[in-house]
């Protein structure tokens, strides 16, 4: 009987009660991962007392606690029938456990026990092994996964030579398995966890799959285990905890942070989007002090304010290893004047730090001017972004100054702010006297075509600005013309330039596409959200014919429609040198699909292609499956909700198995799917043939049943990959899952 994920609760054991002791051929029963406490643990043993037909019970994925192993542990002394009991991940301390062993040291027939990711330490254990010595019948022990160092296992491996024991198979340590969240990866040994960010995916081992989430049901003792990990590793260099969607408790981050005291190889330490307390902050000062190693540190979202904002900002300056630091979100406090000159006071003195985040920080203009000032003899820092601030002209005054001073600091992001045309002015006027900046972000501002004349006018004198973001401003067709006329057609410097989110007209764009031909410089143009309609894209396509430098182009979200796909599809048979397109949601349908999949039959360059939010329906994403059959070099491909429904699930599976270039494919459909998992499967079975593709996103509307099954299928997917040595893949389906199973908790 397997009940298990049905949220039974305490007062609906007693159903199970009656069911264990009125059947007289139940011998195998599963109930874990329900909301069992102690009373319902209780009622359950009682049956286990009066039970003759039970061979298998697991319990696992409860809440039992102290008092339930107690309850068990005195009803196991009755019952000569059970042979294997799994309780791992109930909160059991070293009570419930000693209960356990007194039912074994007066006998009973059990031959497994499981009692991992549980509160055991070492004494604990001990005292286990010690009541068991008499015991003939326990074959095997799991207690992997409790409050045992490196060290206390030492200990253990000492008693157990020591001491005589029966033969048994005692399971306490976790060799070189490779569990992961989303970015965290971690490489279990000796319950000494090895947090790599951008590790690759692995889940390769079933008995594992589940560990961190076992943890993440008791999050307090989860951040103690990972914080004695971090002291005892000495090959750790990566750690973030940012992707971990559940809050971990401020004084579960203290205790990492305090394993982070003295470790000696961490390079990045990640713990945004977690509330630090006064005394994890405390404790984070005190580590920046003794620590020697650390050169990334993230601290975003942290709920850090005025008092401990200074705090950490003053114990900066006794570090000299930090080069980046990301302190986005956190509160300094309107008109605070100490943490404004904190701030600066560091800036001036520090010789170490490359890359500072000070992201919604800042609400007070005196503060942000302060800053900047510091920053005009700061000769290390090459990356700051001051984005979302509030900053108005009269800060933009204060930015221009030090842009004049600088000499260092090569990207400076001040989007989603309050600049109009007098402060890009003063910005536009500080370009042509600084030879550092390679990329500058103005986009979200309020520039009109006044700022984007001088613009024009500084980027003629100015050789080494690379990258310019001005979408998203209130640029008129007028100004959209000039930066086509003084900028796409005159610099031979700029190679990145991003004018999306402007209502242009036809002959705005004609005139850009005109000196696009004549463009020697540009390698990526995004004009997205522009209003191009198909004689836009028919002016862009005359002028790609002729471009031979253009590597990366968005159209993304414009009226492109089918006529414009197939101007496109035209340029793409020719093409030798675009290798990224976006043509998401540009009312593309079947026709504008079939014109296209003719051109990818034939194109040798393109990398990547993103033509999701369209109506291609079946026929005009199968007309892309059969293009891929002659298409070996496309490695990302993006078709979600594109309208397709179960009948494509076929077409695609042929291709997976034949295709060696795709290493990302996006099929998430969401609402025009209704049997997702059958279309999930159908793709999962032909990913066993396919050893290229890294990342598979498939529909996600699925039902809890349906998650375990894509689970089980993609871990034995990677499984074989693993023992083929080839790189295991990941899907969001997966991910998704693990999400909504940690939020049942």
């Amino acid at each position: 009987l397997n009940v298990s994920y049905n949220h039974i609760k305490d007062s609906e054991a007693y159903l199970l009660f009656w069911s264990i002791i009125n059947n007289a051929t139940l011998q195998e029963l599963n109930i874990s991962n329900n909301k069992i406490t102690s009373l319902g643990a209780r009622i359950i043993a009682e049956a286990i007392g009066r039970n003759t037909t039970l061979h298998k019970l697991d319990i696992s994925f409860n809440n039992l606690c102290e008092d339930g192993a107690i309850a068990i542990g005195e009803y196991l002394r009755v019952n000569n029938t059970l042979q294997e009991l799994d309780i791992s991940s109930n909160k059991i301390c070293n009570k419930g456990v000693e209960s356990l062993a007194e039912a074994l040291y007066v006998g009973t027939a059990l031959k497994v026990l499981d009692i991992s990711c549980n509160r055991i330490t070492h004494e604990g254990l001990i005292s286990f092994l010690d009541h068991i010595q008499v015991n003939t019948t326990l074959k095997t022990l799991i207690a992997k996964g409790n409050v045992i160092t490196k060290t206390e296992m030492l200990l253990i491996d000492r008693y157990i030579k020591r001491v005589r024991i029966p033969p048994m198979s005692l399971h306490t340590s976790w060799t070189e398995v490779v569990l992961f969240y989303k970015q965290i990866a971690f490489k279990v040994n000796y319950v000494c966890f090895n947090m790599m960010l951008n590790c690759e995916m692995s889940i390769d081992n079933p008995e594992f799959a589940f560990c961190w989430f076992k943890y993440m049901q008791d999050l307090y003792y989860g951040c103690v285990l990972i914080g004695k990990c971090l002291k005892d590793s000495d090959t750790l260099q990566e750690f973030s905890l940012s992707d971990v969607i559940i809050e971990i408790p401020p004084e579960g981050i203290k205790e990492i942070i305090n394993g982070l005291k003295v470790n000696t190889t961490l390079r990045k330490f990640d713990i945004s989007n977690h509330t630090l307390s006064a005394d994890g902050v405390t404790a984070l000062s005190e580590c920046l002090i003794h620590n020697n190693t650390l050169q990334e540190l993230h601290v975003a979202n942290a709920r850090i304010f005025e008092h401990d904002f200074k705090l950490v900002v003053n114990t900066l300056r006794l570090n000299s290893t930090l080069r980046k630091l990301d302190i986005t979100g956190n509160c300094c406090g309107y008109g605070d004047e100490a943490v404004s000159v904190s701030v600066s006071s560091y800036l001036k003195n520090n010789a170490s730090l490359q890359e500072l985040n000070l992201r919604n920080v800042f609400v007070d203009v005196f503060q942000m001017d302060t800053v900047m000032k510091a920053l005009c003899v700061n000769a290390t820092l090459q990356k700051l972004v001051i984005s979302h601030n509030h900053i108005c002209d009269a800060t933009a005054e204060a930015i221009s100054n030090c842009l004049q001073c600088n000499n260092t600091l090569k990207v400076l992001d001040v989007s989603h702010n309050s600049i109009s045309n007098v402060g890009a002015l003063k910005i536009t006027d500080a370009l042509r006297i600084n030879t550092a900046l390679q990329k500058l972000n103005i986009s979200f501002n309020f520039l009109r075509d006044n700022s984007i004349t001088r613009f024009s006018s500084c980027l003629k004198v100015n050789h080494t600005l690379r990258k310019l973001n001005l979408s998203s401003n209130e640029i008129s067709s007028v100004g959209a013309t000039q930066i086509a006329v003084e900028i796409i057609q005159s610099n031979t410097v700029l190679k990145h330039l991003d004018i999306s989110r402007h209502k242009l007209s036809y002959e705005a764009v004609n005139t850009i596409s005109n000196c696009l031909q004549n463009n020697t410089a540009i390698e990526k143009l995004s004009i997205s959200e522009c209003r191009i309609d198909v004689d836009g894209t028919k002016s862009i396509e005359k002028a790609l014919n002729v471009n031979f430098t253009l590597q990366k182009l968005d159209v993304s979200v414009n009226k492109i429609s089918d006529d414009g796909a197939a101007a496109i599809s035209d340029y793409l048979k020719m093409n030798v040198t675009l290798q990224e397109l976006n043509m998401s949601n540009t009312k593309v349908a079947i026709l504008g699909a079939v014109k296209l999949a003719d051109a990818l039959k034939i194109n040798k360059t393109l990398r990547k292609l993103n033509i999701s939010y369209n109506l291609l329906t079946d026929d005009g994403v199968e007309a892309i499956a059969n293009s891929l059959r002659n298409n070996n070099t496309l490695e990302k491909l993006d078709l979600s909700f594109t309208h397709t429904t179960i009948n494509s699930a076929a077409k695609f599976a042929d291709v997976i198995q034949a295709n060696s270039g795709i290493r990302t494919l996006k099929l998430v459909q969401m609402i025009f799917i209704k049997d997702a998992l059958t279309y999930n499967l159908t793709i999962l079975d032909a990913m066993c043939k396919n050893n290229v593709i890294m990342k598979l996103n498939l529909p996600e509307d699925l039902s809890h049943e349906g998650r375990l099954k894509i689970f089980g299928k993609v871990r034995s997917i990677n499984k074989e990959r693993s023992k083929q040595g080839i790189h295991t893949f990941h899907t969001n389906v997966v991910v998704r899952w693990r999400k909504s199973y940690m939020y049942m908790y």
